[in-house]
């Protein structure tokens, strides 16, 4: 069983906006930014560049270019990522990069962002970092991701390379959580997103980690079944994720993407759902309930994305059996729950019963006022 030594960290960038005013017959124009770079040393000669941005309403952006120390080179927009990128087919060597992004916005407004990075002689290669239990962690991954009908994560180099790095510090340290001390052994950064960073990752991101586990595998398993994990890693759009396993200790990385929606775990029709969860997570979910246990029935989660959705209130919750009878349980939200923003917990205080098809409904509503019902069902093993 996993020991969860901290609850999993997310990074998300805040957006800003730039406005291009109305010229004879056009109308004003704004665009919206968030990442750009890599904008610190990388270690990896592969970096890619990316600036993040996308306009207002029902603008598009005509036109693009990039120029890496004053050069041209072949960057690609993509509306759906919003974000315009480029990725060297050839190592670049050590040193200073300018870059220099500009976008055309219905084809008159042009707008622009200038940044520099440096390629650090220390650079690591890519295959170096993805073993065999890396390989299998994504390919559990995308299992349980495919049972809960999202869309699967592709293995990300540089997030193989900041997972790996994460996990020897844990490994040579003999300790867990996510922040590293600078002069311990396999120090590379204090936060997660320094590490990211520093292996070229640009944007939101999120860790997990865990120790404990018997495999790659295994940790993917444990880190999922805890609710604070599980709700970070629960995009249901495609991502991109590395992960690495040492000696019971494993770290995740990734980046996922959000879909418009209501979004439960475990999923409508989920089979052999587990009846048992037992509480090793940090921070504790049920630290705020006095009569809680260490042994609980499985946790249920519903994410909710859509514009500007910062809190959920549940306003009704039922966890029944075939039988009707209802199942005793903790209610977890940004109401009691300084952790959660767009989603919520239910927790059943006792484990469930086994091979027992549950019913739940959950009614939430958002910071906006808006009101979001599912219904589903679930079989435990």
């Amino acid at each position: 069983m996993n020991r969860f030594r901290l609850a999993s960290i997310v990074l998300f960038l805040t957006s800003c906006c730039a406005s291009f005013p109305a010229q004879g017959n056009q109308k004003a124009v704004q665009i919206w930014t968030s990442g750009f770079g890599p904008t610190k040393d990388v270690r990896v000669r592969t970096p890619r560049f990316v600036w993040q941005v996308w306009p207002d309403g029902d603008a598009h952006i005509t036109g693009s270019t990039m120029l890496i120390n004053g050069r041209k080179v072949n960057a690609n927009y993509d509306e759906k990522k919003r974000e315009l990128s480029y990725e060297s087919a050839e190592p670049l060597a050590p040193g200073t990069y300018e870059v220099l992004a500009k976008v055309k916005v219905d084809n008159w407004a042009n707008f622009e962002k200038k940044w520099s990075v440096k390629i650090s002689s220390e650079t690591i290669s890519p295959n170096a970092t993805i073993s065999p239990d890396a390989m299998a962690a994504i390919a559990e991954y995308n299992r349980i991701r495919k049972a809960h009908g999202f869309e699967p994560c592709q293995l990300d180099n540089g997030f193989a390379m900041s997972a790996a790095a994460h996990t020897n510090y844990l490994f040579l340290n003999r300790e867990g959580g996510h922040y590293e001390q600078e002069g311990k052994p396999g120090f590379t950064g204090t936060e997660p997103a320094d590490r990211v960073s520093l292996f070229g990752h640009v944007g939101s991101s999120f860790e997990v980690v865990s120790m404990g586990g018997r495999s790659a595998a295994d940790g993917v398993r444990g880190l999922w079944d805890a609710p604070y994990h599980r709700i970070s890693m629960m995009k249901p759009g495609p991502g991109i994720v590395g992960a690495s396993f040492k000696d019971q200790f494993f770290t995740m990385d990734g980046d996922g993407t959000s879909v418009d929606g209501t979004f439960v775990s475990p999923p409508d029709g989920g089979q052999l759902v587990p009846v048992l969860w037992h509480n090793r997570e940090v921070p504790d979910p049920t630290r705020n309930f006095d009569d809680a246990t260490k042994d609980l029935g499985y946790p249920i989660v519903m994410n909710v994305y859509g514009k500007d959705i910062k809190e959920l209130k549940i306003l009704e919750s039922h966890v029944t059996t075939n039988a009707g009878k209802e199942i005793p349980k903790y209610e977890l939200s940004s109401k009691n729950d300084e952790n959660l923003h767009n989603s919520v917990i239910l927790i059943p205080k006792k484990p469930l019963a086994s091979g027992t098809t549950y019913s739940v409904t959950l009614k939430v509503q958002d910071n906006n006022g808006k009101i979001y019902d599912k219904a589903w069902k679930f079989t435990t093993q």
